[in-house]
């Protein structure tokens, strides 16, 4: 024969006899979960605020170098289209007559496995 006992004796026994314990572990661990990601949300939006504020500073840097970098290679190209044959020899240049090729002898070239081809 079995004994079959009304849901709310159930519910009632479970409730008057829970542990306490028992109880308190998913608020601990809400808590606990919340808490984390909570830090971990802050940490991140930290280094992003951290980042924008270096991406600024770096593009005002740049914007202030760009003009000298410009203004730098316009002075390149006119003290290259200065240079003349005459001007190396008034700066004490030499002609020589040894021939410097670097690489290997024109109309063959070398492979990985340096092979003449």
């Amino acid at each position: 024969m079995e004994i079959r006992y009304p849901q709310h004796q159930i519910m009632n026994y479970v409730l008057k006899n829970k542990n306490a314990g028992a109880v308190k572990w998913p608020l601990w661990l809400s808590a606990l979960l919340l808490i984390s990601f909570t830090g971990a949300y802050i940490f991140c939006a930290q280094g992003l605020v951290v980042n924008a504020v270096k991406n600024r500073d770096t593009r005002a840097k740049i914007d202030k170098i760009m003009p000298k970098i410009s203004e730098l290679g316009t002075e390149y190209v006119n003290l290259q289209n200065e240079i003349t044959l005459e001007k190396a020899y008034e700066l004490g240049f030499k002609e020589t007559n040894s021939e410097f090729i670097a690489g290997a002898t024109l109309g063959k070239s070398v492979s990985m496995r340096n092979e003449i081809q």
